[in-house]
């Protein structure tokens, strides 16, 4: 039984090309600071987590996101350097104390194959965002070179206080290194070659 790729209609958003121009440089993985506050300056971090089970994704390729920042976050902008072909619309929102989902929630748009996707909604204060998404190529792949190594960022919308008033501002993150997905240790060796040929059909 050959799996199919779910199809959605979806419309191009705008990912900032700011943030595109400056991915190369960022810095590796970060994770939210303890005891941070909504006066500080905007941080966020996350990781990547295999995942062989997204409906109608043939493995590999299939990937599962989690991200947090520490501030109210109004939306977001994943980025890789490897094709995206596919994303989940609809992402859930973790509490930040118990882990359980909460009413809040983002809705993504783009189109793929990209280099991303954007999603929009309102995310409370250290909450995680948790979704999925595919690439075209196994993540776990041996790169080429150090430049094909895969990578993905995040640029946030977020909520910030001016450090004299107080009062809110939107502002843009710079982008965060998300962390690569743990690979298994038979994939180390694993040489680089052409990913399987993927099947699509509409539902």
């Amino acid at each position: 039984m050959i799996k199919t790729r779910r199809r959605h209609s979806l419309r191009r958003t705008r990912l900032a090309t700011a943030a595109l121009g400056a991915a190369a440089a960022c810095i590796g993985a970060l994770s939210l600071p303890v005891g941070a506050t909504a006066a500080e300056i905007p941080v966020c971090g996350g990781g990547l987590e295999l995942n062989d089970e997204i409906p109608g994704i043939d493995p590999p390729g299939g990937l599962s996101y989690k991200i947090r920042c520490n501030a109210q976050v109004l939306g977001f902008a994943l980025l890789s350097n490897r094709e995206v072909d596919y994303f989940s619309t609809e992402v859930l929102v973790l509490d930040a104390a118990t882990g359980e989902s909460t009413p809040e929630q983002l809705s993504c748009e783009g189109s793929f194959p990209s280099s991303g996707f954007g999603c929009r909604g309102v995310v409370n204060y250290g909450n995680t965002i948790s979704g999925e998404f595919a690439i075209s190529r196994d993540p776990c792949e041996e790169s080429k070179s150090k430049a094909d190594r895969f990578k993905t960022w995040v640029v946030a919308t977020v909520t910030e206080f001016d450090s004299v008033t107080n009062k809110p501002f939107t502002a843009i993150t710079q982008p965060f290194r998300l962390k690569r997905p743990d690979c298994p240790k038979a994939s180390a060796g694993k040489k680089t070659g052409k990913s399987k040929t993927r099947k699509e059909s509409r539902r």
